[in-house]
């Protein structure tokens, strides 16, 4: 039970990466659909009517977003921010490893490293 317990914690930790990456992908083509939509504008200035002109300007300035994902506007979802995550739950797991292991002294340390993976995981 443990084991598959652990198992889902790294399932779940792959997949949160893998929607970083999916919005970092999504910031790209969003970036992308902007400039193609300005060089649009540019070029056929002369060809649109000042209507047409406002309504692909409101169009490009939604496309102002810092990252299209910001779940409840409290951060970004990419890359840089999954890794960044994922390197302070390992330094938390570490550390509490290492005050699990202190706090048990008369056993061996193999029997110690064991008994604190099990009531952690």
């Amino acid at each position: 039970m443990q084991h598959n317990q652990s198992v889902s914690y790294i399932q779940a930790g792959l997949m949160w990466i893998n929607y970083c990456r999916a919005g970092q992908r999504l910031l790209i083509c969003t970036q992308r659909t902007k400039h193609l939509l300005e060089d649009y504008l540019m070029d056929r200035s002369k060809q649109l009517d000042q209507d047409d002109k406002i309504k692909l300007q409101v169009l490009i300035s939604r496309f102002d977003c810092e990252a299209p994902i910001r779940p409840l506007q409290s951060m970004n979802l990419n890359l840089p921010s999954a890794i960044s995550a994922a390197g302070l739950v390992t330094t938390y797991l570490v550390i509490l490893i290492q005050f699990k292991l202190s706090n048990v002294d008369q056993m061996s340390f193999p029997s110690k490293l064991n008994s604190t993976l099990r009531e952690i995981f």
